[in-house]
């Protein structure tokens, strides 16, 4: 999508639904806290409750990684970091946006490194040749100034980069 905001909100919904969760299965759903001796409501299956009965329902990370290896999503958002396409409001403004490209990045560090995702030779190679690259730029700073440009710490940057 040519608008620069669209495309910041998709890496970072996709890095979100990645996002583990923590599931806390000894909390219940009671109907009402002063008479625990009267029958429990049902519970819809659209309904809030849902959610607290069963808090397994409400994780996204299984279906989002499915998603993502079955959809090429991953090939979609290489191309987006490596070969971005022109934005601003008349498309005039060549090159990366930091924004996008620190989102983008923060969806590859939860695939690979929370998720335990794996990328195709062809995926590695387009990503090291990149980050190669945005090392080099701006007076370099390697792994360091990466982690700062993007908004992660080395030791995560450094692990991201084991991961191509």
């Amino acid at each position: 999508d040519p608008d620069i905001s669209t495309r910041r909100k998709v890496a970072f919904l996709l890095s979100t639904l990645l996002a583990p969760t923590e599931s806390n299965s000894s909390s219940t759903y009671t109907s009402n806290l002063h008479t625990p001796d009267s029958a429990r409501v049902p519970v819809h299956a659209n309904s809030h409750a849902v959610h607290l009965t069963n808090p397994d329902q409400s994780t996204t990370s299984p279906l989002a990684l499915e998603a993502v290896k079955k959809q090429d999503i991953l090939l979609t958002v290489i191309e987006g970091l490596t070969n971005p396409l022109p934005h601003g409001q008349d498309g005039d403004i060549e090159g990366a946006d930091a924004g996008s490209e620190e989102k983008g990045v923060g969806f590859f560090q939860r695939y690979a490194v929370n998720r335990d995702g794996d990328f195709s030779h062809s995926q590695k190679k387009a990503l090291k040749g990149w980050v190669e690259k945005e090392k080099d730029k701006n007076g370099g700073g390697g792994e360091n100034g990466l982690a700062e440009r993007w908004g992660i710490m080395t030791s995560t940057s450094i692990l991201l980069c084991t991961h191509l």
